[in-house]
């Protein structure tokens, strides 16, 4: 098989994969009949929509099978965090899941990203838009750590974008659908009102409310945070230019009308000749009215579109505007129709404060108490349904009713899995000769020659990859070639040989028809199971779980080892309050203000083209005696390697937000990494900061106090200041330039900060970390996750 980076030619992608959302199998397969090469999903836990309806294993086995049937691919979304108490049944999920043959599975968790290459190293790692990974260092340091494929954060610049394609890494991003304000995997916004973690797939969207503000005596109120959609059918040829290998289109709580109109569309744009394309981006354009999205724009595509990505006195909703509630009742509201709706339909209400409210399905209508099947633009329309809302709030149309967005084949196959089987040709002047092997079934050898002289070639001679191209088709679907190798042996003198494509059909033909008669291969496609088998809990003897509890006890080992070797000091960024403490600046301080420090932050973030000056600063401060550094992104560790040098074992590195371990594997990771002292992610509780503590192989580290950021982001906000939302809930606005390192007046970053800090109790064999930067002075106290079990 020919990889798709293989496919690049001067670093351009001859046909970029359409990739589609597919939050349930009516959506997959609307996706695959529309034009999507693939699709991504998830099961019920540990993906970044857990709130949506997902797949059950069942329909996850048809997904599958359709897909393999029909020469389409699916990737599998593991893309959360996960706590130390969980590795086990995650485990499980995925020891069931390769049984399955995704594509590719999609991480943000660093321990996630280990555990997959050490225990299940034939699953192909995707590093998820979730890792924030926003550079081509990187892009470099997830493919060291096993990643095939990035996909990349999505407020990046096209200018940046087509600098990090350059790297020989697959390279996906976002091209349709609705954005983060936040920079991915970095936002602590939903899991400070209520431990709703939308690094654990359970975002409340906290960021499209409503909130308020007064400067300077003037009070201005609006979805300050809430970003219009993505949209880029007019970008297409660009990112193609760029090198991108993967078009992704967001969307995983859409239903399948949203889903067969977004990628029809983009498969129309892509398919479309050149001279023809302005009239299908007319098409196309039409196309996408209908899908129920926000407003369009170019998110971060460049310094423009991030000063208009926000229009904060447009609510933050998706859909259409449907009509407007007049009446409620304690079985259902009556709706003032502006746009069609039917029953089937999905609906959003909107309270006019902003706030979140509830989505349904209708499910019964009437008109003067007779029941209605639709009611169209001027009708007064009764909706029945159990849930509370609000007088005078707005209804959206978010999904259609029409059956037609799918055709779904009856009786659709659960995945049955082919026998492997590894073939060797050789092709002479002789003939051709296969060897097949049967690896999980039989330790048999089958041989089998081919003895018809080869005619020698002309021009065009015979390749090695054409004949696994030949020989890997099978005729059977209870075989499937997993290995093949080639070799042609021609006489000297001799342009290669020559044989007509019809007569390498038949040939390769006659090898399967005799390879079915053999009494092994017979027997085991006789025997082949019917389909996959779920089992509902692992199997205690499973290789990878004995691995695993082996490599835990060593952990535990190495841990109890450091311990013992190091003390444990405190770090306080800023201040110096203790004799034991590890002064702590960040780099541009430090450099531009002359400081002392014992220890330098580096950027969480930092665009392409500013790599080489913080690169330069690393070199000035390793110049001028520093030898610890606390990295809060991985593309650090990459570029610390490219400054240091060779003197790379004179530094030790600490972990620290926003850089999340969640779990020992993640530590291990960055222990493999140059880390010797991890910062555990600061949204976990207190349970599972003390497995932590017991269990990681390397010092770690409590953020025992401070004022960590709850989101940050590229787009330009209209607000600054305190802010409060329609519970009386405070923040505050923060605009920073980006650490000085070259950036334009408006290419900064702002952030949101609670008014309150947090301060947790002292944990047993813990370092403790003391963020006293954005201390609130004044502020109250919070144990933010601490005392209560993180969902």
């Amino acid at each position: 098989m020919i990889s798709r980076m293989e496919k690049k030619q001067n670093n351009k992608i001859l046909k970029p994969e359409l990739l589609a959302p597919a939050g349930n199998l009516d959506c997959a397969l609307a996706a695959f009949q529309s034009g999507a090469d693939a699709v991504y999903a998830g099961l019920g836990r540990f993906n970044a929509r857990e709130m949506g309806e997902n797949f059950s294993w069942d329909d996850m086995s048809r997904l599958s099978a359709y897909a393999k049937n029909n020469n389409k691919k699916f990737y599998l979304t593991f893309n959360t965090l996960i706590k130390e108490n969980e590795i086990i049944d995650f485990g499980h999920s995925v020891e069931q899941i390769e049984k399955l043959a995704p594509d590719a599975v999609i991480v943000q968790d660093l321990g996630v990203l280990r555990f997959l290459r050490e225990y299940f190293p034939s699953i192909t790692i995707h590093a998820s838009t979730q890792m924030g990974i926003h550079n081509s260092a990187g892009v470099k340091l997830a493919s060291k750590m096993g990643a095939e494929r990035v996909i990349l954060e999505r407020q990046i610049k096209l200018e940046e974008l087509k600098e990090i394609c350059k790297q020989p890494v697959e390279i996906e991003v976002f091209i349709h659908g609705a954005l983060c304000c936040s920079i991915s995997g970095h936002c602590l916004f939903s899991s400070w009102l209520g431990g709703w973690s939308g690094n654990r797939g359970r975002c409340k969207q906290p960021c499209r409310r409503r909130f308020h503000s007064e400067i300077n005596g003037q009070k201005k109120s609006g979805f300050f945070f809430s970003t219009q959609d993505f949209y880029s059918l007019d970008m297409l040829d660009e990112l193609k230019e760029a090198g991108v290998c993967s078009l992704k289109i967001e969307g995983r709580l859409k239903k399948p009308d949203y889903v067969k109109s977004v990628v029809s569309a983009y498969r129309m744009m892509l398919d479309t000749s050149p001279s023809e394309k302005p009239a299908a981006l007319k098409e196309a354009r039409q196309m996408l009215s209908s899908s129920n999205g926000r407003k369009w724009s170019h998110g971060f595509s460049s310094s423009e579109d991030m000063q208009s990505l926000i229009q904060f006195s447009s609510a933050g909703v998706s859909g259409r505007l449907a009509g407007s509630i007049d009446k409620t009742a304690k079985n259902g509201f009556q709706v003032e129709v502006i746009q069609r709706l039917h029953v089937g339909d999905r609906i959003r209400i909107q309270p006019k404060s902003g706030d979140e409210g509830p989505s349904i399905t209708i499910t019964k209508m009437s008109i003067n108490r007779k029941s209605v099947m639709n009611a169209t633009k001027g009708a007064k329309v009764f909706i029945h349904c159990d849930k509370n809302v609000h007088p005078q709030s707005l209804v959206y149309k978010i999904g259609e009713s029409r059956s037609e967005s799918v055709k779904r084949p009856a009786n659709l196959p659960l995945y049955n899995p082919p026998i492997k089987v590894n073939l060797s040709v050789k092709v002479t002047e002789d003939g051709i000769e296969a060897i097949a092997k049967l690896p999980e079934s039989s330790s048999e050898v089958f041989e089998w020659k081919h003895t018809e002289k080869i005619d020698l070639a002309q021009k065009r001679p015979l390749e090695e990859q054409t004949v696994a191209e030949a020989f890997s088709t099978t005729r059977n679907e209870a075989l499937k070639v997993s290995a093949i190798q080639t070799e042609i042996i021609q006489p000297e003198n001799s342009q290669g040989f020559f044989i007509p494509a019809g007569n390498l059909k038949k040939i390769r033909r006659s090898f399967w028809e005799w390879l079915e008669t053999k009494e092994t291969v017979a027997e085991a496609i006789a025997n082949r199971a019917n389909a996959v088998n779920f089992t509902e809990t692992a199997e205690e003897d499973a290789d990878w779980l004995k691995k695993f509890n082996k490599d835990l006890q060593t952990y535990k080992e190495t841990a109890s080892t450091l311990k013992k070797k190091e003390a444990l000091k405190d770090a306080e960024f800023g201040k110096n309050n203790s004799a034991n403490s590890i002064i702590v600046k960040d780099i541009s301080s430090f450099l531009n203000e002359d400081l002392k420090a014992d220890e330098l932050l580096l950027p969480f973030f930092c665009p392409e083209n500013n790599l080489d000056s913080l690169k330069t600063q690393i070199k000035k401060s390793f110049e001028r005696g520093i030898r610890r550094y606390r990295i809060s992104s991985i593309y650090q560790i990459q570029l610390l390697n490219e400054a240091v040098g060779d003197n790379l074992d004179e530094v030790f590195l600490s972990s620290t937000f926003p850089l999340p371990a969640a779990n020992s594997l993640a530590a291990k990771e960055l222990h493999s990494l140059g880390v010797k002292r991890c910062q555990i992610w600061l949204e976990l509780d207190k349970e599972a900061i003390e497995l932590a503590a017991q269990n990681w192989p390397v010092t770690a580290e409590m953020y025992r106090y401070g004022r960590p950021f709850l989101l940050a982001s590229r787009a330009q906000l209209s607000v600054e200041g305190l802010i409060t939302d329609s519970r009386g809930k405070t923040f505050e606005v923060k605009k920073a330039p980006l650490h000085e390192l070259d950036f334009s007046e408006n290419d900064g970053l702002s952030f949101i900060f609670p008014t309150e800090n947090i301060a947790l109790p002292e944990i047993k064999d813990c370092a403790n970390y003391y963020e006293t930067f954005n201390e609130k002075n004044g502020g109250e106290e919070t144990s933010f996750n601490y005392d209560f079990t993180l969902v």
